[in-house]
């Protein structure tokens, strides 16, 4: 298990869009990176479902399990960190809820915890309110994933 997971986090490394960069923006090579339709990459997803190479979908329902676990978790460690205006405690929670969510295929939301992660030493960066689009979001994703986890 932790090979396969290993190889499908690899693998969302390489879709995430580059730093500083927002989705949709002009990529070096000129082409836009185009968002996807809603809040999670179905293709990518399926593609992670396949890598895995389980048809029945156990591994990446398990891993959409811990995800749905563990988000809610970091979004509360984000939100204390940022009243407590604690900058490293928000740059890894940031980070950690990033990679987590481009392992689920969520660019959108890993885009705003990239922002944020970035953002996190500027003093007067109004941390707390760039946590709002990043509960908004986190909600969107949620929804989707417990949608497609039900489809498999």
């Amino acid at each position: 298990k932790v090979e396969l997971l290993s190889a499908a986090i690899a693998r969302r490394e390489t879709h995430r869009p580059a730093r500083g960069r927002a989705l949709g923006q002009p990529a070096p090579s000129g082409r836009r990176a185009a968002p996807p339709a809603g809040p999670i990459d179905l293709a990518a997803l399926r593609e992670t479902r396949a890598l895995l190479g389980e048809p029945s979908g156990a591994l990446l329902n398990e891993l959409i399990d811990l995800y749905l676990a563990d988000s809610a978790a970091v979004l509360e460690t984000m939100r204390a960190a940022a009243g407590q205006s604690d900058a490293t405690r928000l740059r890894k929670a940031a980070h950690k809820l990033k990679s987590s969510s481009i392992v689920v295929a969520a660019p959108t939301l890993a885009q705003l915890c990239d922002e944020i992660e970035q953002r996190a030493g500027e003093p007067g960066a109004g941390w707390r309110e760039s946590i709002v689009p990043i509960e908004a979001e986190l909600r969107r994703v949620r929804v989707a994933l417990e949608r497609e986890r039900e489809r498999a």
